[in-house]
Parts: structure tokens; sequence; C-alpha cells
């Protein structure tokens, strides 16, 4: 048995774009009072980026605090993420946008237009206190971006229980495709959501609609926003009407899948799909939840379709490479998780694809290159809690090889680096089977009994821990062991833990497999004790 994972919705979304029109050039003011050069320094750009950004929040939240981020397009508009402003706290209450270290506020009267598809919106605003003027963005040309190229964001982040208000990223254009740029700069996480993407003249060049880690995440090229510029209606719709438009809804299920409601968020993806078939995320989203509902092959044909309309994301195939494995195509997994990392992901993201991997391959009797994938895990230096899973695989993956004592070693690292009871209960299974093939039956049931308090209901612990006692002599424990093994088998084939741990850069779902060999393997133990 090994721990499964797989990765799951990343980190937030974000979003920047720039209004044409009305828009100043960077050659113009940054504000009413202060010149730029013609080309300006990073200094220079991080002032302009500053002067146009807001964070947005409401009034029913004490501060308020920046629920996200948004600029100005015009000087009564702003852009930001539908996301940002289509959650229950803004319901009833004033939402506020402020400019980023000002004291100058603005509340949101409605919605000028909006891009479901690539979670756009265009906010009405009027100033509500404060003398400072916000500067405007002028567009850069998203068409002749190139990769390698620097750019500079502005967000509002949450560190810890606080926000950092006109926090500065600066990087580069990791990977062009015709649907977005792969960004990477260095704090790029929640809280960027609806923050403008510059290049270095301080044009907007792109709109971020979606992290993958910490310092990364997916850029949708500023032409899309011009289009809904060009269209955008003359006509004000307050955010109550605005949000009970069908599309607008989508992003209500999203948040239904983050409560649990799966049946909800279903029909909310259906509607989505029937009214836009070519919207990507709500595919992926579907798939998301078919795959928390064990529809895993549902699950893979939305992720075939989001493939196939443009997101090229390494995330997406990882989590299709997860669905077919817990349908048993583990080569077919291998080659998702090939692919996730030909499109070279950020380390955090791409350890989890080795320790995924790894698991494919252990799953076909490859523990040698199990092995070699985790360990490949462990050089990218990933959070604890991933740390902890990788080394009890391979704790698996060295045992089946008859390296029990590197098996040993491995558990007790994964032991000193969590505190989750998923995985130090895998823990002390391991290392119980561990000792247990050295002919120390005594201290292997030590180890199960502790998986067993902190995993109650798994079958393979009892399974385990009766075959020692078997070895033991002690018949009548053994065979109350396998039998109780037998009725967790039968109650469940397949258990899962949530690990609610956050990391910089996902959450991940951690949980005990169940092989599915296990209950023949219980009947023969208790027939050769009968």
């Amino acid at each position: 048995m090994k721990l499964a994972k797989q990765i799951l919705t990343l980190a937030g979304y974000l979003v920047l774009g720039v209004f044409l029109s009305c828009a100043s050039n960077v050659k113009q003011q940054t504000t009413q009072n202060n010149k730029v050069s013609i080309s300006p320094n990073l200094e220079q750009i991080v002032e302009i980026g500053k002067a146009a950004t807001v964070q947005i929040g409401s009034l029913s939240i004490e501060g308020p605090p920046a629920t996200g981020s948004g600029f100005f397009i015009r000087h009564d508009l702003i852009v930001t993420n539908i996301h940002v402003v289509n959650q229950r706290s803004f319901d009833g209450v004033t939402s506020l946008a402020k400019l980023v270290n000002k004291s100058t506020w603005f509340t949101i009267t409605g919605v000028m237009a909006s891009d479901p598809i690539r979670d756009l919106v265009i906010l009405k605003v009027a100033k509500m206190v404060g003398d400072d003027e916000p500067h405007i963005l002028s567009f850069g040309d998203s068409d002749s971006v190139k990769t390698g190229e620097n750019i500079i964001s502005i967000g509002n982040p949450r560190q810890g229980t606080k926000y950092v208000h006109g926090d500065v990223s600066k990087g580069t254009i990791k990977r062009l495709t015709p649907h977005f740029f792969h960004v990477k700069a260095g704090n790029l996480r929640g809280g960027y959501s609806g923050a403008a993407i510059l290049n270095v003249q301080g044009e907007v060049i792109g709109i971020m609609s979606r992290g993958d880690a910490t310092g990364s995440g997916y850029a949708v090229p500023s032409k899309h926003l011009k289009t809904l510029i060009k269209n955008m209606s003359t006509e004000v719709k307050s955010l109550e009407e605005w949000r009970e438009e069908p599309l607008i809804r989508y992003y209500s299920a999203e948040y239904a899948v983050h409560r649990g409601e799966l049946a909800s968020a279903l029909k909310g993806f259906d509607t989505a799909i029937c009214l836009a078939p070519d919207f990507t995320d709500a595919y992926i989203n579907r798939g998301n939840a078919r795959d928390m509902l064990r529809d895993f092959e549902g699950a893979i044909k939305d992720y075939d379709t989001a493939i196939r309309l443009g997101a090229d994301y390494a995330f997406v195939y990882a989590r299709r490479a997860g669905s077919k494995s817990d349908l048993g195509d583990h080569k077919g997994a291998i080659a998702d998780y090939n692919k996730a990392i030909e499109l070279k992901p950020t380390d955090a993201i791409l350890a989890t694809i080795y320790i995924n991997r790894g698991s494919a391959k252990s799953d076909l009797g490859n523990h040698k290159g199990a092995i070699a994938d985790y360990n490949k895990a462990i050089e990218l230096k990933p959070e604890n809690i991933i740390l902890a899973v990788t080394h009890v695989n391979r704790a698996d993956a060295k045992s089946d090889l008859g390296d029990h004592k590197g098996a040993i070693e491995d558990c007790n690292t994964a032991i000193g680096l969590t505190q989750e009871n998923v995985i130090l209960a895998e823990a002390y299974n391991v290392r119980g089977k561990a000792k247990s093939a050295q002919g120390d039956n005594i201290n292997g049931i030590i180890d199960y009994d502790k998986a067993i308090r902190l995993e109650r209901t798994h079958p393979e612990f009892y399974y385990n821990r009766g075959i020692a006692n078997t070895n033991l002599g002690h018949n009548s424990v053994a065979k109350t062991d396998l039998k109780t093994a037998l009725k967790f088998f039968e109650q469940a084939l397949n258990i899962s833990k949530s690990v609610d741990e956050k990391t910089t850069f996902a959450d991940m779902r951690v949980k005990l497999d169940i092989r599915s060999d296990l209950k023949t393997d219980i009947e023969k133990a208790l027939r050769l004790l009968e």
C-alpha cells in the first residue's frame, strides 16, 4: 500500500487589463503631478502600477481587507476578476475599491461588461473619499510578447493573517500558447487576482487568470480585454442583477465545490458548458467534481475536452493522470505525468508530479523507477507535508525491493516531518511491515497498533497485524484482526482522508489506498488459521 496524492485546485486566480481609448501612455503622467521618462526604469514602472492598482473589499468585513486586486482603465472604471466580486461576502453590502497605499476610496456601483470565459469584469466606480487621482494604464501589444520578456505586477496578497498592499512581483514570460502566457514572478499568489501584468514600458500585456504556485501563473493576452472594452455597454448593471446571469453563476458553482456541494456544482458546470461549449475552466472544474465523486471516466472526458480546447496546463495533465491511475490505467497516467513534466511547471508542482508518477510506476511493479522519481521529488525540497508523503512512498518501494533497513529510515524521517494522522498512520504501517519482514514481529505489531490508533477503519493495518500475530503463534488474536480487516474492507473499497494543510502552491489530497487483492489475502489467511 502507498499514500496516493492528487493535485487539486491551484492557488489563486489573477487578472489584469487596460482601457484602450481612454488610457494614458506611460510617456504621460503617472498621476496628475508626476512625470516619467520616455523609457521608464523598474522603479518608475512600479510607481505606475501602484498608482493604478486597487484593493477590493466589502464593508461587511472589518477593515475592509483586500479580497483581490484590480486596476483603473478609466477614472470611473476598474478591471478585476469575476471571482473577486462574485462572492457571498459582497451580497447586500457596499463593495469598495481603495488605491493601494493611499486613503482614496471608491464605491463599486455596478458592472459595465464581463467575459465569463476569461474571468474578466469591468466595474463602474465612484469616488467616495480622498484626493488622489488614479493612474490610467496603457496597452502593450500582447501578440508581440516573447518568452523571456521581463514583467512586473502589483497585487494585494495575504501573508499570514494580514494583507500586503501594493506588493511587487518581478519576473518573466515563461511560456506562450495561443490561449495564455505562463508567467513566473516572485510573489504571485492568492490576492493578486485582478492585478495588471506590465511589460518594461509599463504597459499591460496580459491578464493573469490562474495561479499554479507561489511565483507562477497563467495570463490571458490583453487583446481579449480590448475586445471586451470595444463591446462594452453604455448602461450600468447592478452587481446583484449581474450575479444572476447564467454564466456568472458558474463562479458560484466553483465555490460550491470548495464547500463540498458537488451535486449543486455539477448542475452549474453543466449549465455553463451548455451555454458556452468552449468554456475550458468549466470542463476542468466539472472534471474535478466528477473525480471527487469517483466518476473517473467522466472526469477524464472533461479533461480531454479542456486540453483539446487549449487548456494546455501542466496541472490539467496531472489531474487527468490521477483519474487514470484511479481507473487502473497506470501507463496512461505515466504518459500524462510525462507531458506535465515537459511543460516545465514550478518546482513545487514538479515535486508533486514526480511523487504521483512514482506511485504509478510502483503500481506497475517498477519499484526502482518509482524510487528514482521519489528521489527527484526530494531533491526539489518540497513542503514538509509533501516531503513526508515522498519518504513514506519511497519506504514502501524500498520494502518491496527487500531494502527493509532503508524503508525504516525513510519512515523515521516521515514521522519527524508531519503531524498529519493519515501520513503518520501509513508511515507506522510501512515501518511495521519492514520490521516484520526482518523477523521483528513484536515491534512490527507496536507500529501497527500506532497506525490503527490514528486510522481505526483501515483494513490493511489489521491484516498486517493479523499476519504478525500469526507469525508469533497468537492465532486467536490473529483471527480477530483478520475478521476485523475483512469487515472494514467490505464497508469501503477505498478510504480517503483530506489533508487540509495549505501549502504555498496548492491544496493536496492524500488518501490511503486499499489494494484490490486485499480481500483475497485476508480470506486466505483466515483459511490457514482454521
